[in-house]
């Protein structure tokens, strides 16, 4: 007899009602915590996507960026260095030799008449040239004056 107690009590509780019931509360406890985690991961992945926005957003305004950079650098070779680079090595340079000539026979020549071994004398030499000439420039800065002066006034003032 206890046997068949045992047995019925077995059949009971494997039965298939009570087994659907078992399942579906461990199948509805999963499914809340898969749930769950699943809101989380959409979550994680709208950030990703707002993210990889911005990235895309911040790549394309580097490439302009860098597009810009270029262009001013270029123009800043064409304008202003490829200007001064012609300058000193074309203007400046064949000046440079002729200028270096005059200082030096400056420094040999002491008048225009001969004069005697015992007697010493000076002469000054005024040159005429046709050259670019610049206007003077006064600039004001912090109650100073600065004139701005061309390259032959500089080499003027070398003979003063």
């Amino acid at each position: 007899m206890v046997n068949e107690v045992v047995t019925r009590l077995i059949n009971k509780q494997l039965s298939e009602e009570n087994v659907n019931n078992e399942l579906g509360k461990i199948i509805s406890k999963y499914e809340k915590d898969i749930d769950t985690k699943l809101k989380v991961v959409d979550e994680n992945v709208n950030k990703l996507k707002t993210s990889v926005d911005l990235l895309n957003n911040g790549a394309n305004e580097l490439a302009n960026g860098i597009t810009l950079f270029d262009d001013g650098l270029n123009k800043y070779n064409k304008e202003g260095i490829s200007k001064l680079s012609k300058l000193v090595n074309g203007d400046v340079k064949s000046l440079e030799g002729k200028v270096e000539a005059l200082i030096n026979l400056s420094k040999d020549y002491k008048t225009m008449d001969d004069i005697n071994n015992d007697t010493e004398g000076s002469s000054k030499i005024i040159f005429m040239i046709d050259s670019v000439k610049k206007e003077k420039e006064k600039k004001v800065n912090n109650d100073k004056i600065i004139e701005k002066k061309s390259f032959l006034e500089k080499i003027k003032g070398l003979f003063k």
